[in-house]
């Protein structure tokens, strides 16, 4: 690989921690930065732990035939940026929609302006230092994403035997594989649930999964199969739908770019919302008159959002073509009469336009001190 010159590893944010140092996994996140495209690690496994407030949570590391790294290994662990895309049934989604047990893949990078010289806890030989993750899909969404799927060749009594179409190389499980199902197995078809009896050799379907048995040596269990079309966008419309009801309580996050101070307490905000949200949403953000705006920490979570934010008039709308990862391509610029602390370049807000709800969220999501 050619090197880098160290002035371009700092302008990307990577800090080679050794000669001949991978710019797209070294990657370290800095404040107000959006990544570069195709940064990360790779993670995949099952889901074992999950804080869904604070978002974050545990992988089991997917096997790989090393009956060591299966038996003795800690778990990984994986902390949500702020702007991470999270999907779920190829759809927006939040962590909470997704079941303990379901196997996800993310792609993570170091914390937040990390350095090589910072002591953090001491990890697994197989638990790496990159885990704040940029993206984190279940198999549906990731393989959806990639433009790949699975083709039935054959089946027999609690095992599929498929191959992967579409693009031939990149991360996770492709080829031929054989994955396990057994009655528990979910199969969907068309806008209703069907049954095992339903599944054919030559059709082309998308999983999700699960651990099985033989996990060290790289098996699977399979949860949920859609057998065509229509089951995919079905479910994929329910989890959209589920996803706006919670932005709409929750409001769209975002981060401030810059604070135009006019004196008297009063500023301009200039915010960039991040991406992953439904499309929907940033339509309504931009046909708003009045948008509100709260303080929130790098965990999305708010204090009392409905009474502590302020509001203004929407003054501009800059669209961003082609927006780097993370970025929605939208950027407001918002009067407000009273600056609040929190109001400042880099920090996190949420916001909403005056047609979302003003309610009080539950006691358990809202930071209090």
């Amino acid at each position: 690989m050619k090197l880098l010159p160290l002035v371009l590893w700092m302008a990307v944010g990577v800090v080679p921690s050794a000669l001949g140092a991978d710019p797209l996994t070294e990657y370290v996140p800095q404040l107000g930065e959006f990544p570069p495209a195709n940064v990360g690690v790779y993670h995949a496994g099952e889901l074992v732990e999950i804080d869904a407030i604070n978002r974050h949570g545990r992988l089991r590391i997917i096997g790989n035939r090393d009956l060591e790294k299966y038996h003795s290994s800690d778990s990984q662990p994986f902390v949500l940026l702020p702007y991470a895309t999270v999907r779920y049934h190829g759809a927006p989604a939040e962590l909470r929609d997704i079941p303990i047990g379901t196997v996800l893949h993310a792609y993570c990078v170091y914390p937040l302006g990390y350095s090589a010289d910072e002591k953090r806890p001491r990890l697994g030989a197989y638990v790496k230092q990159q885990d704040h993750a940029i993206t984190l899909e279940d198999s549906f969404s990731f393989y959806e994403r990639l433009g790949q799927a699975w083709k039935i060749e054959s089946i027999e009594p609690g095992k599929l035997h498929v191959v992967s179409t579409g693009a031939a190389e990149g991360d996770g499980p492709l080829g031929k594989q054989m994955f396990n199902y057994d009655e528990s197995t979910r199969v969907w078809k068309g806008k209703q649930i069907g049954s095992i009896t339903d599944l054919a050799p030559g059709q082309t379907v998308q999983f999700n999964f699960t651990w099985a048995m033989d996990w060290g040596m790289g098996r699977m269990h399979v949860t949920d199969v859609w057998v065509d079309e229509l089951s995919r966008s079905t479910a994929a419309e329910l989890q959209r739908q589920v996803n706006i009801r919670y932005l709409r309580y929750h409001w769209l996050p975002g981060w401030i770019e810059h604070v135009e101070d006019q004196g008297g307490g009063k500023g301009v905000l200039t915010v960039t919302l991040f991406d992953g949200c439904d499309p929907s949403l940033y339509e309504q953000v931009k046909s708003a008159s009045r948008i509100h705006i709260a303080v929130a920490e790098p965990n999305l979570r708010t204090y009392m959002h409905a009474y502590d934010s302020k509001s203004g008039p929407l003054l501009e709308v800059k669209t961003t073509p082609e927006p780097p990862f993370g970025h929605s391509g939208l950027t407001l610029r918002v009067p407000i009469e009273e600056l609040l602390e929190g109001f400042r370049p880099g920090r996190i807000v949420r916001l909403r336009p005056n047609d979302f709800p003003a309610t009080k969220l539950p006691p358990e999501e809202r930071i209090r001190n």
